[in-house]
């Protein structure tokens, strides 16, 4: 029997005529590591946990008994290797010095000043500046990176900035005319020193003029014809004979025009910026600033809409009360 597990592998293997490769195909072991295995080569394995995993393995493939190889593998892998013990220095002998601290003992004074004497010394050069106190770099705060950072930021600001005050430009209307209030004027005395009592007068409400030339219908109208136009910023509403024609907001200035057979209802939420031309006369502007109008228009012309009662509900009497 073999001192070792090594060459008891490598004479199992052969023996039976496989080669290293066909353990590694059969095993999925690198043929590197077996060879190891077989040389007694632990050290150039992963680890003594993987060896004796990889070890295991081999001999299970080679029909040897695990249980022998691995107790071999234990006592003589795993075994302590002794150490020689460092001879004292009191049982060396006299003459057993090193040689240098011998050189050293033998030196006398003298000799180590004359041959310090004879040593070569180096050729004078050029003095050489003096050394400057260390300075560290400054760090630099401005890089490519940032730079681009900034610039990205300051157009992202820029781009918020405008989007806020088209938005804003978007939500405030359009100024309407201001009616000719009263002028403020100092009360005259009269012969008695008391003035005499104001007269209020009548605030007048212009209305609004449209800022460009009304659209005139082309040719001849046939059923009926409604142009609605925009003195100010609306929603308004037009159904065509009972169909939703138009829904949305208009801008100031902007004229859109309907054409029917019988009927067209025209709702807005703002009356004095509406405007409504019927089959090219003027009607013009559906009532006050913010007021909520609903119109219709016919081929006799137009039409006010009557409120319609909104029914009450009444609590019916008990006859057991």
């Amino acid at each position: 029997m073999t001192e070792t597990v090594g060459p008891l592998l490598r004479a199992a293997r052969e023996s039976q005529g496989r080669s290293l490769e066909d353990a590694e195909a059969v095993l999925h072991i690198r043929a590197r590591h077996l060879a190891a295995l077989e040389a007694d080569d632990y050290a150039a394995l992963p680890s003594l946990a993987q060896a004796r995993g990889f070890l295991k393995n081999y001999a299970q493939y080679l029909g040897l008994d695990l249980q022998d190889t691995l107790a071999l593998y234990a006592a003589t892998a795993l075994r302590p290797t002794p150490r020689k013990p460092a001879a004292p220095a009191a049982d060396l002998p006299a003459g057993a010095a090193t040689e240098p601290g011998r050189k050293r003992a033998e030196a006398s004074p003298n000799q180590v000043g004359v041959r310090a004497a004879n040593r070569p010394r180096p050729a004078p050069g050029p003095a050489r500046p003096a050394q400057s106190t260390l300075v560290r770099p400054r760090r630099r705060w401005l890089s490519a990176d940032l730079l681009v950072a900034a610039v990205f930021l300051l157009g992202l600001g820029a781009l918020l900035v405008w989007g806020a005050r088209e938005l804003a430009a978007s939500l405030v209307p359009a100024p309407t005319p201001t009616g000719l209030g009263q002028a403020a004027t100092l009360p005259a005395v009269g012969p008695t020193g008391t003035p005499p009592t104001a007269t209020p007068t009548a605030t007048v409400t212009p209305e609004a003029t449209p800022t460009v030339d009304l659209p005139t219908p082309a040719g001849p109208l046939t059923g009926v014809n409604v142009t609605v136009r925009a003195e100010q910023r609306i929603w308004v509403s037009v159904s065509v004979d009972g169909q939703v024609a138009y829904a949305g907001l208009m801008p100031p200035g902007e004229a859109r025009e309907f054409t029917g057979q019988s009927v067209i209802e025209v709702t807005t939420g703002n009356g004095l910026g509406t405007r409504v031309i019927w089959n090219g006369t003027d009607q013009g502007v559906l009532g006050q600033l913010g007021e909520v109008v609903t119109r219709l228009w016919t081929l006799e012309g137009e039409v006010i809409p009557t409120p319609t009662a909104t029914p009450t509900a009444t609590l019916a009497s008990d006859p057991a009360l």
